[in-house]
């Protein structure tokens, strides 16, 4: 059979310096429909492609594959490398307007674990303390996972293998507005909300999937 290409289109504001007219449309082939754009959930290429323009995360890998800030402003570890304090930059908003917070990082990380979720990447933070109990459903919350004020995470393992913060920088461990996925459930996936450069306006399946800039 043929191979048929999912045309994306994305609004994409140009700087008048680059000489040229603000509110360009940028268009890109998918080879195929994303399955999701709920980051958590995500499992193909062509989901991460665009859901990486929707959302953030704490801290984000740049080319060189350091880490560097992107919600968090700063973060420090403790000696023993268990303890990891992040800082959230303030006046951030979610494409709906609220402004992201602690709870916010807090919920988004429990998701990640919570079977129901059925994400790819829990595995990777069964080194939380209270991980464990709470995928088995032996704990309402992940231990580890506290927001100590507004602008306030800790995050506390049980072993540090490598760096937590690399962890953090994956594509699944976005952030994502508590109240809107607490309402839309699974259809969250279908009308993502982030803070990311580009925000979601509409997806027809099967042809486009337009994003505006932020």
């Amino acid at each position: 059979g043929c191979a048929h290409t999912v045309p994306f289109a994305a609004q994409e504001m140009t700087s008048e310096r680059d000489g040229a007219a603000a509110g360009g449309v940028y268009r890109r082939s998918l080879g195929h429909d994303p399955k999701t754009l709920d980051p958590a959930r995500i499992s193909d290429i062509y989901s991460f492609s665009v859901s990486q323009q929707i959302f953030d995360g704490l801290v984000q890998y740049e080319q060189t594959l350091t880490i560097a800030p992107a919600l968090a402003e700063f973060w420090r570890a403790s000696r023993d490398g268990l303890t990891w304090t992040f800082s959230l930059r303030k006046g951030v908003k979610f494409h709906h307007g609220r402004e992201v917070t602690a709870e916010d990082v807090v919920f988004s990380l429990t998701r990640l674990l919570d079977p129901k979720t059925r994400s790819g990447a829990a595995d990777l933070f069964l080194n939380v303390t209270g991980a464990r109990e709470f995928r088995e459903g032996r704990a309402k919350a992940v231990a580890g996972l506290v927001a100590q004020d507004r602008y306030t995470v800790q995050i506390t393992l049980n072993e540090a293998v490598a760096p937590f913060v690399a962890v953090l920088a994956i594509g699944h461990a976005k952030i994502v507005p508590k109240d809107l996925v607490e309402q839309q459930g699974d259809a969250f996936g279908s009308r993502p909300v982030g803070t990311g450069p580009f925000k979601f306006v509409r997806w027809e399946r099967g042809k486009e999937i337009v994003l505006a800039a932020n």
